[in-house]
């Protein structure tokens, strides 16, 4: 196949170098091959992460998720061009339960409009699916990618047709949210080392300072 590249020139020119579409060929197929593989990765962990679901939440970790939830629309409206039907989507039926932490946040009195974003009821049952499947694998997070989390808990999720498809709405919050419990949790794991290396550090000090008292 590749010796369709090295054809003698019989033309007595050089200037069109066959070596070059040589090079323009290996360099798709590396591409070609690199996309397979990524592709297949994913197809790979979505598959097993269809597998396992985590508890539901409790009433009080369900006020932090409709707190989160009117964060996620919050910026999801602000960052992407949404046409109606999808911000009405957004708005329609706003959740009226586990809303207390939204209320004490607003800091404001409640006579007084609350600045912040009320989520439908709609986004934060998606958002209360996608959590599941995020606790469920939360201790892979340094290995699983944000691609097959979102396509797992897309693939899983049984509110498809309630979203309008015109601007991708369910996996923008999707992803959104998702990507938000990513960096929390990396944050946490940070943290968690940072404290485990100082106190091996602290005790690799005071181990030195024993050892020279007994000299």
């Amino acid at each position: 196949m590749l010796s369709q590249f090295f054809k003698p020139s019989r033309k007595g020119s050089y200037d069109i170098d066959d070596s070059v579409d040589l090079l323009e060929f290996v360099e798709m197929k590396k591409a070609a091959q690199k996309n397979s593989v990524e592709a297949a990765e994913v197809e790979l962990l979505t598959d097993s992460l269809l597998d396992n679901d985590a508890p539901p939440l409790d009433d009080v970790q369900m006020e932090s998720l409709v707190y989160v939830a009117g964060y996620i629309t919050h910026s999801v409206s602000k960052k992407f061009k949404l046409c109606d039907t999808c911000r009405e989507c957004l708005q329609a039926e706003p959740v009226e339960q586990n809303d207390q932490l939204l209320k004490l946040k607003s800091y404001r009195s409640l006579s007084q409009p609350n600045p912040l974003t009320r989520p439908s009821g709609l986004v934060v049952s998606l958002l209360q699916h996608a959590d599941s499947v995020f606790r469920a694998h939360e201790h892979d997070a340094l290995t699983v990618s944000l691609a097959s989390l979102t396509n797992a808990a897309l693939d899983k999720c049984q509110l498809a047709n309630s979203f309008p498809h015109c601007h991708e709405l369910q996996k923008r919050l999707t992803q959104a949210f998702l990507m938000l419990r990513l960096r929390i949790t990396l944050r946490k794991l940070s943290s968690k080392a940072k404290t485990a290396k100082a106190k091996c550090g602290s005790k690799s000090v005071g181990m030195r300072a024993a050892v020279s008292q007994i000299r």
